[in-house]
């Protein structure tokens, strides 16, 4: 059984087939559109890559620039509670001090309506603050606010000390 092929060939006669004569055009024609259609399917995929590429770069770049606004946010809130909470204390500090300090109920109602009037400014100032965090305008008037609170009190401080060493020095 066993045979060489090329023998096979040899004894076997073959009918040939003739091709008709558009046959050459027609492969070709074939060929030219297979090829195109390839072309077209890899332009797409070319152009899928470059719009995930680029669609990636952003999501990329927009979640670090978001991070690093929402830490320098963050870093910044806290710093300004912290300057408040101290500012808060000193103030409160200052005020109890006041009270003990003097006996005219008048004066402590003039200092306590001035003391009204610009926690009001700084409760404005403050809902500014949270609609825009990251003006430093804003951040420098609530700053400006609470020294302002602070130096006041202090001030009171320093002249009810004068008054009472006046009052002593008379006394005596």
């Amino acid at each position: 059984m066993k045979q060489n092929i090329r023998n096979l060939f040899k004894q076997e006669v073959l009918q040939k087939k003739k091709l008709p004569d558009s046959h050459r055009e027609g492969f070709l024609e074939k060929l030219s559109a297979s090829k195109k259609k390839r072309k077209r399917i890899t332009m797409l995929y070319k152009y899928a890559a470059i719009f995930s590429i680029l669609f990636s770069i952003g999501f990329v770049v927009t979640n670090l620039f978001s991070k690093e606004n929402n830490a320098t946010d963050t870093a910044l809130e806290i710093q300004l509670r912290e300057i408040e909470k101290t500012y808060l204390e000193n103030i409160d500090k200052e005020w109890q001090s006041f009270i003990v300090l003097t006996k005219d109920e008048k004066l402590i109602k003039r200092y306590e309506d001035k003391l009204g009037e610009l926690n009001e400014g700084y409760q404005e100032i403050s809902s500014q603050y949270k609609i825009d965090k990251n003006n430093m305008i804003v951040i420098e008037a609530l700053i400006e606010n609470l020294k302002t609170r602070l130096q006041l009190l202090q001030d009171i401080q320093q002249h009810i000390n004068l008054l009472n060493k006046e009052h002593e020095n008379t006394t005596i």
